[in-house]
Parts: structure tokens; C-alpha cells; sequence
């Protein structure tokens, strides 16, 4: 399949990164999710190239990751709810291309690069069909309600809070847990 590099760091929401020539947008987008709810996202999604044949609207959004593919690779696309970059960048960039570019734009797939040498390669890339990623969005719902609701979920695993400037709050993460388990 033929695959051309389109767009490059395309804002979402970010008013301070202008994007004159690509689809991007100053305020976030509102995006409908399969309940009939929306929420609004902001982003910065990496690269969009057109796929397919001239003439066909078809899209692949990636981005671009400084880590090790082994954890996507492990836990397929959503990870039990702990990836939702995936989804909410394929219905970001559908949108905007629907909006923007063409109606009938059509993200095919999404995907992650991993340009680092790693033990696993270099320039690794792992991706997933559209039709794969779409199931995803109830992820989109159920956590959408539960911050609704006041509701902020917890985890069972001290390595979600590896990446996160709010690990303080995970304090004696395993007594928690044991805690919850009684």
C-alpha cells in the first residue's frame, strides 16, 4: 500500500501552534461518542498520511513514541482501558479531515512509530486497523462517566503511575490495592 506523509504535528486545541496549511484547529475539538455524549479534546497528533490510491480519501494517523513498543505490543490497543490515545486520535483526525479536507475522509488505521533503536529494532511500528480501534470508544464512554459522575478510577498496577506528575497521590500504592482485594 502506498502511504505519503501529509501532515505533520497537527493541533487540536492548542491556539498558541497555529496550523496555516494543515487541518489542524485552535479550539478542541468536540467529539461524539456512541452513548450521544460528547467530550472535547485537545491534541497534538503527530503525522497523517493519505493512503491508497489517489483518488481514495483514506487516511493513517501516527505517533510517534521515544519508548519500547513490548507494552502495545503485550497489551493490544487498548491495554484494559489504559490506551485511549488510539481512539481519540482516529476520531480527532476523522473529523478534522471530514471537516477540513474532504466529507467523506475515512482514517483506516492508527498506529504508533518507534523511531529509537531498541533491543525489539529500529524504527519498529505497530498499528491497527480502524475497525479494530472503533469498538474503543465505549473505553471513551465509561471513563467520560465516571468523571461525570465524580467517579475518578483507580488501578491496580504501580506501573500506570510511572508517567504521571500525580503519583504522589499513589502514595502506599500496595496497601491500597491489598485493601481493595479484601
Amino acid at each position: 500500500k502506498t502511504s505519503t506523509p501529509l501532515y505533520f504535528e497537527v493541533p487540536v486545541g492548542i491556539p498558541e501552534k497555529p496550523d496555516s496549511d494543515g487541518p489542524g484547529s485552535p479550539d478542541p475539538l468536540s467529539v461524539r461518542l456512541p452513548n450521544n455524549k460528547s467530550i472535547r479534546v485537545r491534541a497534538q497528533i503527530d503525522r497523517i498520511d493519505k493512503i491508497g490510491k489517489k483518488d481514495q480519501p483514506w487516511y493513517t494517523v501516527w505517533d510517534y513514541k521515544s519508548g519500547s513498543s513490548a507494552f502495545y505490543e503485550k497489551n493490544g490497543p487498548f491495554g484494559q482501558g489504559r490506551i485511549i490515545q488510539n481512539i481519540l486520535y482516529l476520531l480527532v483526525a476523522q473529523k478534522l479531515l471530514r471537516e477540513k479536507v474532504t466529507g467523506n475522509a475515512e482514517v483506516r488505521e492508527v498506529g504508533y512509530f518507534f523511531p529509537a533503536f531498541h533491543k525489539d529494532g529500529l524504527g519498529k511500528r505497530i498499528s491497527w486497523p480502524s475497525s479494530r480501534l472503533f469498538p474503543g470508544s465505549e473505553y471513551l464512554v465509561l471513563l467520560s462517566d465516571m468523571l461525570t459522575e465524580g467517579s475518578f478510577p483507580c488501578s491496580d498496577s504501580p506501573d500506570d503511575t510511572i508517567c504521571t506528575e500525580y503519583a504522589d497521590a499513589f502514595i502506599d500504592y500496595e496497601h491500597a490495592v491489598s485493601d481493595m482485594e479484601r
